[in-house]
């Protein structure tokens, strides 16, 4: 059962930019106390404000460290400690910020055609995991040259 956020005690979330830490390195905590029950609404409007973008929260979403868009209801549903990610254009959740729970050497301890290999400590645990990099650039054109159709043979 989850935890509500606004239950005996103040509690603490973490509000970053969309991409994780390794896209911006700036977060901030907002603190609720008992008995507090802001509205998605207040929530993005505050996050905005602390980013320097209050003219983006009506268009403005959040997220959980999974890439779910939080809605009006599921703000009740977020825990102390939860770490959420603000889009502030709206757009879909980045899945960089799931490295913000790994440590990333930057050098490499492998390289391939495919592309380089890098050790990861996951923060809480000090489990290590392999972490590749892949230049997908070259693939994503191809992809998108063979998805065009081929208007040449419709015209007579």
């Amino acid at each position: 059962m989850v935890e509500p956020l606004f239950g005996e005690e103040t509690i603490t979330i973490t509000i970053r930019i969309n991409g994780g830490i390794n896209k911006s390195k700036e977060e901030f905590q907002m603190e609720f106390s008992p008995g507090e029950k802001p509205e998605l609404k207040y929530l993005l409007k505050e996050s905005c404000k602390r980013f320097n973008a209050k003219d983006r929260s009506r268009v403005a979403k959040v997220y959980n460290r999974n890439g779910i868009e939080l809605l009006a209801d599921d703000v009740q549903c977020v825990k102390a400690d939860d770490v959420l990610y603000l889009a502030l254009d709206g757009e879909p959740f980045n899945n960089c910020a799931i490295l913000d729970d790994y440590t990333i050497e930057k050098e490499p301890i492998g390289v391939g055609g495919f592309g380089t290999v890098h050790l990861g400590t996951h923060r809480e645990t000090g489990k290590n995991f392999a972490v590749k990099y892949m230049d997908i650039t070259s693939t994503c054109k191809l992809t998108a040259t063979l998805a065009l159709p081929d208007f040449t043979a419709a015209v007579s």
